[in-house]
């Protein structure tokens, strides 16, 4: 396929392989499903799927807000590819209609979300599909086109999340998902 062909064509979804591990097993030692993992066990960690209870929202911040992943963009590459920001040039948050009247969010309109942690701007897009109380943003925004290091954290779904207290202790990251937050239109 030539690069003009590919153009034209837009993206191609890649073939997604299902039930393959009836075959080749798990990727495990065992090579099947591991409920009790010797390997997290010998690192350290708890060798069994542990509850931890989520946080909750409250009066504060009434609101649980969660990321997702939007194309064209691949995780938060890609912003500078001028094609790519002609497609979708702002990053999005979709929240319900009853939560945006509740709140004065208008759709196509800039939005605060704040959590403990920090605050980020996104364009709302009213969706009813989207729960009542849950507001769901886009990661790994950042403007290429600013001077470097400017306005990195102006839509960026990291300046929501701590560092102090990670989710997952055994992958090191911060929770990405069912943070407590608030929204306000950007004027307030």
């Amino acid at each position: 396929m030539t690069f003009g062909e590919l153009s034209s064509q837009g993206q191609i979804p890649a073939k997604k392989l299902f039930g393959d591990y009836g075959s080749k097993g798990f990727d495990t030692p065992s090579g099947k499903v591991e409920l009790y993992s010797e390997q997290l066990e010998e690192w350290g960690f708890d060798p069994l799927p542990t509850y931890r209870s989520p946080l909750r929202a409250d009066d504060d911040y009434p609101l649980l807000v969660t990321s997702w992943k939007v194309g064209p963009f691949v995780h938060s590459g890609n912003r500078e590819v001028q094609a790519l920001r002609r497609l979708h040039p702002h990053p999005m948050a979709l929240v319900n209609e009853k939560t945006a009247r509740t709140y004065g969010i208008h759709s196509g309109e800039p939005m605060v979300i704040e959590t403990r942690k920090g605050r980020m701007v996104h364009i709302a897009r009213l969706n009813a599909s989207v729960s009542p109380g849950v507001v769901i943003a886009e990661h790994g925004w950042w403007f290429p086109e600013r001077a470097p290091l400017d306005g990195w954290d102006e839509s960026n779904f990291n300046v929501l999340t701590s560092r102090d207290r990670p989710y997952a202790r055994e992958m090191g990251s911060s929770q990405l998902r069912g943070l407590p937050c608030r929204i306000s239109p950007l004027d307030r």
